[in-house]
């Protein structure tokens, strides 16, 4: 029985040997998502005046995921495309949107598309004024 139980212990880690590491994977998804980001908002900094620098700038409590929302809500995408491309549901989306008025203090009357369209659509009136027009 006991050149058996080797068998059976060696083919078992053979197995565990070809089996693709999940978490390496899962590792190698995430760096290339965080690149694909990090890409998409110097692209998107560029092509809007620096909107997400701005925002950092502006709300330093702003978290990474808040940073992704302002920028999908920017580009005026609906709640479905941004639920898939955050992987979210619609409700999850929605909560987050919620959560989001609440860390730019945004009263109910004002609307949130129209708040971010604001930010980085400013010039200044002078050199060295430091007045801001919309």
């Amino acid at each position: 029985m006991g050149p058996l139980i080797v068998q059976i212990a060696a083919g078992a880690r053979s197995r565990t040997r070809c089996r693709p590491d999940l978490t390496s994977a899962r590792y190698s998804s995430t760096l290339q998502s965080m690149n694909d980001w990090e890409r998409f908002s110097q692209y998107f900094d560029k092509s809007n005046n620096d909107f997400l620098k701005i925002l950092k700038e502006l709300y330093p409590q702003l978290t990474a995921a808040d940073l992704k929302l302002c920028a999908y809500l920017r580009l005026n995408l609906s709640t479905k495309a941004i639920a898939d491309l955050l992987n979210l549901s619609i409700r999850g989306v929605e909560s987050s949107r919620y959560r989001l008025r609440k860390k730019l203090s945004l009263a109910n009357d004002i609307s949130l598309f129209d708040f971010l369209a604001t930010i980085g659509n400013t010039v200044q009136t002078g050199p060295g004024s430091g007045q801001l027009q919309h």
